[in-house]
């Protein structure tokens, strides 16, 4: 479930989480509004920085619907 192309941020049980520094495996919701700040400030990708700022805002990305094999034989 990588959300991003460098995989800092990944997709686990319905919610996206770091996979890096001190907030490793944690929800995105529960990432203290300071380190989305601090992750503002240096070298991210847009598509990490986008996410950051929405985040501290209030805006959180939706998982993807995943579609099952078998539905799409139809």
């Amino acid at each position: 479930g990588r959300f991003d192309a460098e995989g800092k941020l990944v997709w686990r049980d319905g919610q996206l989480g770091f996979t890096f520094g001190e907030h490793r495996d944690k929800p995105l919701k529960s990432v203290p509004r300071s380190y989305l700040s601090w992750i503002l400030k240096k070298d991210f990708s847009d598509k990490v920085k986008d996410v950051c700022r929405n985040a501290l805002r209030g805006e959180y990305p939706v998982p993807p619907v995943r579609v099952d094999a078998e539905e799409t034989n139809e």
